[in-house]
């Protein structure tokens, strides 16, 4: 596009008639080439330091780009911080497995109190068996009683009997009632305990599973970013190295610019030089033809210099704009893949989130930790109503020894009396039978009470060492998540920092891509002076033409002194052509490479 606008024809200063009515060739045009050519060099050297300047700001911006680079692939490749993502997933995994061991534990409790139930339900239903005793104690009582009132005198002393074992099978009534209260109290204790283990564990099951999931799915949304950005960053760097190659590129292209002004100097020089070998400013025809065709020899060369650093121009305009469009695209591609980058908010987001997940997970221990708390206070209270139901069947067992030895003293008693005394003993020996059914009933009751008491004691322990458990892993995992969200947190923080420096230099590139683009506009100016130049040498040549005159090779070997002051191999071969000679015969070294523009300038190189 560039190209095509460069290669318009711009309208020059057209020369006025050159030949005069009486013959004279006007110089005037020829003397005024160098004064646009020193526009066209002032307005090329302009763009050439301005340019320059660009181009080396674009350069160290490029490596601070570069180097942002750098540090961003580093931060995102980092393998602590890859570490650390590991070490989260692993401490979101090992959450989830106390979880599950909590519930397993919970579990387990629960079977050991439907157990206690059981067995406190089946000494609740033992302790019936103590209503009938005292039934069976009650009627033997009074059946005493009538068979000493019968027996009179004679039967003195078991009316004391009869009463003791009244006093003694109301004594077993009142501790089996109270043993039995006691029991019931503690079913209903135990059925509230299993209960808030239920609810616990439903609440627990259904919090862990929920928060561990989320907590799970913000970090996979966290390494799917970071996985991005990874990617992200190799693609930044490839594209950044192609920036910079683009940019080494147009400083050659600046140095072109450079070796184009000295090409315009020699044309000016050149020029000059055949100006100041005439006194006139006009050559007449009919005296001055060495000197006119000199001129037209020096017409036919600068005029073949001219088209040459014409298309240098547009060709080095043209490039400089194409370089200036892959910068400014690469850059823009930059720009697109930062945007892969963990976002400051959505990876902000994803932290938080995990941070309360854990936060809420943590909250749920916490509160499976006062409720096994209140549970452990409610088994100690469990075992301690137990301890003193036991301490009542001791009691029982004490009282059934008694009347044992009451109905013993009895039996001793009715066997003196002989015949009158054999109802007696038949009593004697009921109330005695009943008292050893007490005694095993309360040894039965007492096993069961023990056993339960027992399993009280394991699920104290259990308790307490789960409790323990619980808070040492609570403490190690709080503190392996902490460190964690902390150094995950502050990579996305430098991470935020660095993508804002990237961005920054990159829009500050693009901007001095800008200003070149703009900066292009001179070339035109220079362009139009060139062109300028070229049609007044057309005039001389078109002059030369009408007149029929044509040079010599004597009259070209003015040529040769002009051949000192070419710095550029171009301008040799051009200076050779016009002379006729080949470009092997040219005695300067051939040291440019095809398509190397930097070779040109033998002066710089």
């Amino acid at each position: 596009m560039i190209n095509e606008r460069l290669n318009t024809d711009f309208p020059g200063a057209l020369s006025p008639t050159l030949l005069s009515d009486n013959k004279e060739l006007d110089l005037i045009p020829l003397q005024s080439i160098g004064s646009k050519i020193s526009r066209a060099i002032n307005l090329l050297s302009d763009d050439y330091y301005s340019f320059g300047k660009l181009i080396q700001e674009n350069y160290n911006l490029s490596k601070q780009v570069v180097n942002t680079l750098i540090d961003i692939t580093g931060l995102v490749s980092d393998a602590e911080l890859k570490s650390e993502l590991e070490v989260l997933s692993s401490t979101i995994g090992h959450l989830a497995e106390i979880f599950m061991s909590f519930k397993e534990e919970s579990s387990l409790k629960e079977n050991n109190l439907l157990s206690i139930q059981m067995s406190l339900l089946s000494i609740i239903s033992t302790i019936e068996n103590y209503t009938k005793i005292v039934k069976h104690l009650r009627v033997l009582g009074i059946s005493t009683k009538i068979e000493n009132a019968r027996l009179g005198a004679e039967g003195t002393g078991f009316s004391t009997i009869a009463g003791d074992v009244e006093r003694l099978s109301e004594v077993i009534n009142e501790k089996a009632l109270q043993i039995n209260h006691r029991s019931k109290i503690l079913v209903s204790d135990v059925k509230e305990i299993i209960t808030k283990i239920r609810i616990l564990g439903q609440e627990q099951k259904k919090e862990s599973e929920l928060l561990v999931e989320e907590a799970r799915l913000s970090l996979s949304s966290y390494q799917l970013s970071y996985n991005s950005s990874f990617e992200s960053a190799g693609l930044i760097r490839d594209t950044s190295s192609k920036i910079s190659s683009d940019i080494n590129s147009l400083i050659a292209l600046i140095q072109i610019q450079d070796i184009i002004r000295q090409q315009l100097e020699h044309i000016k020089e050149n020029l000059e030089s055949f100006s100041s070998s005439s006194s006139n400013v006009k050559l007449r025809t009919d005296c001055d033809m060495t000197l006119i065709k000199q001129l037209i020899a020096v017409c036919q060369l600068e005029r073949a210099q001219v088209i040459h650093t014409k298309d240098e121009i547009a060709e080095t305009a043209s490039l400089i704009e194409k370089y200036n469009q892959n910068i400014s695209l690469n850059a823009n591609k930059i720009l697109e893949h930062s945007g892969d980058f963990l976002s400051s908010h959505e990876t902000a987001s994803s932290i938080q989130a995990i941070d309360g997940n854990l936060s809420a997970v943590s909250g749920s221990l916490e509160k499976g930790q006062h409720i096994n708390e209140s549970l452990a206070s409610a088994i100690n209270a469990l075992a301690g109503t137990m301890a003193d139901s036991n301490r009542f069947v001791f009691e029982i067992e004490e009282i059934g020894a008694e009347i044992e030895l009451i109905a013993l003293n009895a039996r001793i008693k009715a066997a003196h009396l002989g015949q009158e005394g054999a109802a007696l003993g038949v009593l004697s020996q009921e109330i005695q039978k009943l008292s050893l059914e007490a005694k095993e009933l309360s040894i039965e009751i007492s096993g069961g009470l023990q056993k339960v008491l027992n399993a009280t004691e394991k699920l104290i322990i259990s308790n307490k060492n789960d409790q323990k458990t619980i808070e040492q892993e609570f403490k190690s995992i709080d503190g392996s998540l902490k460190n964690s969200l902390f150094r995950i947190k502050d990579s996305n923080s430098k991470l935020d920092s660095l993508k804002r420096e990237l961005n920054f230099s990159l829009k500050e590139m693009k901007e001095k891509l800008d200003l070149m683009n703009e900066g292009l506009k001179y070339n035109f100016d220079v362009l139009g002076e060139i062109t300028s130049v070229e049609q007044i040498l057309e005039d001389y040549l078109s002059f030369a033409l009408s007149e029929g005159i044509e040079t010599s090779h004597e009259d070209k070997e003015y040529l040769k002194n002009l051949s000192s002051s070419y710095t550029m191999n171009s301008e040799r071969k051009i200076h050779q052509s016009l002379l006729g000679k080949s470009e092997n015969s040219s005695s300067a070294p051939e040291d440019t490479a095809a398509g190397d523009f930097l070779g040109d300038n033998i002066e710089l190189f």
